[in-house]
């Protein structure tokens, strides 16, 4: 079967936005040893792996008929986007912790937050399951199923960020003007701008996606210059404006050893 059209890539931009994330990651690398917090190491892998996601589009741009290039562009693509809403949802929690303190928290919302964590990775790996099956279909009928996957992954994904968005806006509302403690204050400032911000950039690209994979057949799928503009700049912008901002402060309990300790 021929692979769908994904905004085929070219080599030129393939190049240049490879360029910007190997800057940004390399900032996030000096941000993650300075403060060696988890929460920058996973903005650190995602942009590394967005440099790997651009150089499989620039080898696969000489090569169309490559099936492997086109899985591994789509894989790396979509297996890594959790790792750019996961640090997200840590900045939130940490705020929340700092300005009302978990332990205040309904039993519900904690419960709601566990569930929405566990979702991230799921979502991924629909979409990599999903590219998988798509790309290398055989019939008309895996080719859907890998489309269904891919929808349910975008949704997923925009539905998560929206949850977050409004999240931030209820507990800036309610909350901002009652803290008192100059470093607290300090904290709210930086974790608003960076939660409001990053969502705003997430979505706009998560919309865009999702209008591809829903109508496949539109403008915004046969056009390159829509998809670095709707979905992998947002995310260069956030990438930088994570390394600009000190999220030290705002982290204070994302320990990167006691993280990857629990992980092993």
């Amino acid at each position: 079967m021929a692979f769908p059209v994904f905004a085929l890539p070219t080599l030129a931009p393939s190049i240049v936005f490879a360029i910007l994330f190997v800057i940004s990651s390399i900032s996030l690398g000096w941000r993650t040893l300075e403060h060696c917090r988890y929460s920058y190491f996973l903005f650190f892998v995602f942009s590394f792996l967005r440099v790997a996601a651009f150089i499989a589009r620039a080898l696969w741009s000489q090569d169309y008929t490559s099936q492997s290039k086109a899985i591994a562009a789509g894989v790396i693509t979509s297996g890594g986007y959790f790792l750019v809403v996961q640090p997200l949802y840590a900045v939130f929690t940490e705020w929340v912790d700092r300005i009302v303190g978990l332990e205040n928290v309904s039993n519900l919302e904690k419960r709601i937050i566990r569930l929405i964590k566990a979702l991230i990775p799921l979502c991924s790996i629909l979409g990599v399951i999903g590219s998988i099956k798509q790309f290398s279909a055989s019939s008309q009928e895996e080719a859907d199923t890998g489309t269904n996957l891919r929808k349910a992954s975008t949704l997923g994904f925009l539905g998560l960020l929206i949850i977050l968005l409004f999240n931030t806006l209820i507990y800036a509302q309610s909350y901002s003007n009652s803290i008192e403690s100059r470093g607290a204050k300090r904290a709210t400032k930086k974790s608003i701008l960076v939660l409001v911000i990053g969502c705003l950039m997430l979505i706009s690209g998560m919309i865009y996606r999702t209008l591809i994979v829903f109508e496949p057949t539109s403008d915004a799928n046969k056009k390159e210059w829509y998809v670095y503009v709707f979905a992998f700049a947002p995310e260069w912008i956030l990438m930088i404006l994570v390394s600009v901002i000190n999220l030290e402060d705002i982290l204070e309990k994302d320990n990167l050893n006691s993280n990857l300790a629990l992980a092993k």
